[in-house]
C-alpha cells in the first residue's frame, strides 16, 4: 500500500502531534505501507522538525517556483485549470500522485471552509484527476458563505470533491453537520493526536522554568483569524490575554504562571506565538514564556503535570483532554467546541467568537473566573481515545 499524504500543515506543535500519531499508527497497523508526505513551497526546517523517523516514511518537497501558487490559484478560482498543469512545478507533484496507491488529506482546521483556501482544493483536485482514491481524514470543515461568486464557486468546489471521496472523517460535531447537509457520509472522529499518548522527558533547562507547580496559559492573537480581522486589535488581545493570566494568579496563586506558545516557525509576528506571549507577559517578571521549540510529545508531557490550561488554541485542549488535565477552554472557532461537544464537556468553554465585538472583554473574563472556580477536575481521556480507534480501524479495514 502506497499513501501520499497530502495538505499536512506545518508550524504548528499541535498539527505536528497530529501528524506523528496518524503516521506511526498507521505504520503500525498496515503491513508493508510506504507513506510519502507532499509539501508545495514550505519551509524545510518545518518539515524537519514534523518528521517521523522511519524508513517507510519519505518527506517529499516539490518547490513551486516564482508565481506559480499564484497562477495556480487563479486556474482553480476561474475553472482553467488544464493549462496550469503544464507548469514544470506540476509535473513533478503530479508523478507524486502517480506514484501512490490512495490519496490521504491530512488532519487539519478549516482550510475547506472560513479560510477559504484554494490551494487545499488544488492539492485534492489532482487526486481527482490522476483518478485516484481520495480519503479527507479527521478534519475540521465549514462554514461556507455564500456572499460572493467566490465563495459560491469555493463552496461547489468543496461538495463535489467530498462527494468523491472513498473516505471521509470529521473531528467534530459542526463539520458533521456541514457534511449531512450536502448529504455526504462521514465517519465522526475526534483529532488524530488522540491515537496515541506519547511519554517524553522534560528538558531540565524547562523543568528548572517551570517548577513543581505550575498553571498553563495558551493565549491566541486572533487578530490573524477571519473573524476578528476587523473587531479585534493587537493591544486589545494583549491585554486580554493578561487579564485571563491575572485570573490564573487568583485562583492558584501558589504556582507558577506558565505560557506555552504552540506555533513556531511564522513568518511574521502574526505568525508567532512566543512573541505575542512575551509582550502578554512583559509587566509580569514572574511569569514563564517557554520557548517554540519544544517538540509535541514534550508539550504533551509539560500539559500533563499542570495543575490547570486555559488554552485558546485547539490542540491546547485536545492536549489536555489527552492528559487529563483540568482545562478551561476559549473557543475561537467551531472546532474547538464542536470537538467538546463531541465529548460531552462542552461545561467546560468560554466562547470568545465576540471578543472585540458583541461582547466586553470584562463579561468573557467573568465567566472565566466562574469556570476556574469550578472546573479543576479532570477529565477522563477514555471517551476521545475510543471514538478516534473506531474511525481509524475503519480507515484501516478499508485499506488491508
Amino acid at each position: 500500500m502506497k499513501l501520499l499524504l497530502v495538505n499536512q500543515p506545518l508550524n504548528n506543535r499541535g498539527d505536528e502531534a497530529a501528524h506523528r500519531a496518524l503516521v506511526r499508527s498507521l505504520l503500525a497497523a498496515v503491513p508493508g505501507v510506504e507513506i510519502r508526505v507532499l509539501f508545495f513551497g514550505v519551509d524545510e526546517d518545518s518539515i524537519r522538525q514534523f518528521s517521523v523517523d522511519d524508513v517507510r516514511v519519505c518527506y517529499v518537497h516539490v518547490k513551486p517556483g516564482r508565481g506559480n501558487v499564484r497562477l495556480i490559484k487563479t486556474a482553480m478560482q476561474t475553472g482553467i485549470l488544464r493549462p496550469a498543469l503544464i507548469l514544470p512545478c506540476c509535473r513533478r507533484l503530479r508523478e507524486q500522485y502517480r506514484w501512490a496507491d490512495r490519496i490521504l488529506c491530512a488532519p487539519g482546521g478549516i482550510c475547506m471552509g472560513g479560510f477559504q483556501n484554494w490551494m487545499h482544493l488544488f492539492h485534492l483536485q489532482l487526486a481527482l484527476l490522476e483518478g485516484k482514491p481520495l480519503d479527507y481524514f479527521g478534519r475540521s470543515i465549514g462554514p461556507f458563505p455564500e456572499k460572493t461568486w467566490l465563495n459560491r464557486r469555493f463552496r461547489s468546489i468543496s461538495r463535489r470533491i467530498l462527494t468523491a471521496c472513498s473516505y471521509v472523517s470529521l473531528r467534530d460535531t459542526d463539520s458533521e453537520q456541514y457534511a449531512r447537509e450536502w448529504r455526504i457520509p462521514c465517519i465522526p472522529t475526534v483529532d488524530s493526536a488522540f491515537l496515541e499518548h506519547p511519554s517524553a522527558i522534560i528538558p531540565e533547562s524547562v523543568s528548572s522554568l517551570i517548577g513543581t507547580q505550575y498553571v498553563l496559559l495558551v493565549p491566541n492573537l486572533l487578530i490573524w483569524h477571519y473573524a476578528y480581522r476587523d473587531g479585534l486589535t493587537r493591544e486589545q488581545s494583549r491585554l486580554f490575554f493578561e487579564d485571563v493570566g491575572k485570573l490564573l494568579e487568583r485562583h492558584f496563586p501558589a504556582s507558577r504562571i506558565v505560557l506555552l506558545p504552540q506555533t513556531f516557525n511564522g513568518v511574521d509576528a502574526q505568525d508567532n506565538d512566543r512573541t505575542f506571549f512575551q509582550d502578554v507577559a512583559s509587566s509580569h517578571p514572574d511569569w514563564v514564556v517557554l520557548p517554540d521549540t519544544l517538540g509535541s510529545d514534550v508539550q504533551q508531557r509539560i500539559i500533563g503535570g499542570a495543575t490547570c490550561i486555559v488554552g485558546a488554541r485547539y490542540h491546547s485542549i485536545v492536549f489536555a483532554v489527552n492528559n487529563e488535565t483540568p482545562f478551561v477552554a476559549l473557543s475561537y472557532e467551531h472546532k474547538i467546541s464542536g470537538m467538546l461537544n463531541r465529548l460531552s464537556l462542552t461545561d467546560r468553554i468560554v466562547d470568545i467568537r465576540s471578543l472585540g465585538r458583541d461582547r466586553s472583554s470584562e463579561q468573557i473574563l467573568e465567566e472565566i473566573d466562574r469556570l476556574l472556580s469550578t472546573m479543576q477536575e479532570p477529565v477522563s481521556r477514555d471517551l476521545a481515545a475510543a471514538i478516534g480507534r473506531e474511525a481509524f480501524s475503519r480507515y484501516v479495514s478499508m485499506l488491508c
